[in-house]
């Protein structure tokens, strides 16, 4: 029997349907942050999603609160028209200085076409000094494979 919901995995992590990202075993907890209040930051289901990014950032000491206020106002709404959608925000408890984002695309065609749109846009450009002003490290990007949970096993969606 096959679930319609979209997962990610990758070495045990998995986002649930709720948009909870579980490690199981880890030390690390995720706390997620609330998406509601945030425009943009619900995909809706004509949004299909082929490619997700789990992005880990590190942030200069004290500054991932400044941080996730500047993302929240400048890049979810900008990213959403470009079809590169914010999935879910993070803190992970325990690490002050870190910030965990999903985004998700279409297929990698479209993050192919998304990447130079949106680094190269007014948006980025106008916001970058700022925003890399805040990060430590923001090379941790990870290409995910959407899953779906069928007969109790996780396999790749079609």
């Amino acid at each position: 029997m096959e679930t319609s919901l979209t997962t990610a995995i990758m070495n045990k992590a998995i986002i649930t349907p709720g948009g909870d990202l579980v490690i199981p075993h880890s030390r690390d907890t995720l706390e997620t942050m609330p998406k509601a209040a945030v425009p943009g930051s619900d995909v809706k289901d004509d949004h299909p999603i082929g490619v997700i990014e789990l992005r880990n950032y590190v942030m200069k000491h004290g500054m991932r609160d400044p941080f996730i206020r500047f993302f929240e106002k400048n890049f979810i709404e900008s990213q959403d028209t470009l079809q590169g959608y914010v999935l879910g925000r993070y803190r992970v408890a325990d690490k002050d200085d870190n910030f965990c984002w999903i985004r998700g695309f279409e297929n990698m065609h479209v993050r192919g076409t998304f990447l130079p749109s949106f680094y190269h846009g007014a948006v980025w450009k106008k916001n970058r000094i700022a925003a890399n002003g805040m990060l430590a490290n923001n090379d941790n990007v990870y290409l995910l494979k959407p899953m779906v949970l069928q007969d109790d096993s996780l396999v790749p969606a079609r």
